[in-house]
């Protein structure tokens, strides 16, 4: 795999990538803990990918355990879809710190609603995903590179 796609910003353009071309695409991609509070390094390379203007995405600064509380508290459905969002300018002179505007805030796209149910996946799994429902909202958390992690052995 090339460095621009193993990289977090580069797995998340290519899976907008990959539903915009798909057949049958997600009408919704809900992106959590982005900001540039929240995740400052990957925001700050996101900026360059032009971000706000992806379809059928949403992005909260808050984590995803917002996003199960606004379903609990039956606060979904009430925020414009992303294609309503209105762009005005010219989006290639937009500044970092402009583009805060188009977070989506704490409130959920109208295609979630509190009948949604929350499913974790996760590569670890020891259960296959065949088949998808519409009434459950899938998370799919971020990358970590275990490499980072790897205590390297001290030879004497």
């Amino acid at each position: 795999m090339n460095q621009e796609i193993t990289s977090l910003s580069g797995q998340i353009s290519f899976c907008y990538s990959a539903n915009r071309l798909a057949e049958r695409p997600f009408r919704t991609v809900l992106h959590t803990s982005f900001g540039p509070t929240a995740s400052p390094r990957v925001w700050g390379k996101m900026t360059h990918r032009g971000w706000q203007n992806w379809t059928r995405c949403h992005w909260r600064e808050q984590g995803i355990d917002a996003v199960a509380k606004a379903i609990q508290n039956n606060q979904a459905g009430s925020a414009a879809a992303p294609e309503e969002i209105s762009h005005e300018g010219n989006e290639a002179e937009v500044d970092s710190k402009d583009l805060t505007q188009y977070l989506t805030g704490p409130v959920l796209p109208p295609t979630i609603t509190p009948a949604h149910t929350l499913v974790y996946l996760s590569a670890d799994a020891d259960e296959e995903l065949t088949t998808l429902s519409e009434n459950e909202l899938y998370i799919i958390g971020g990358v970590v590179d275990r490499n980072r992690y790897k205590v390297r052995e001290v030879h004497q």
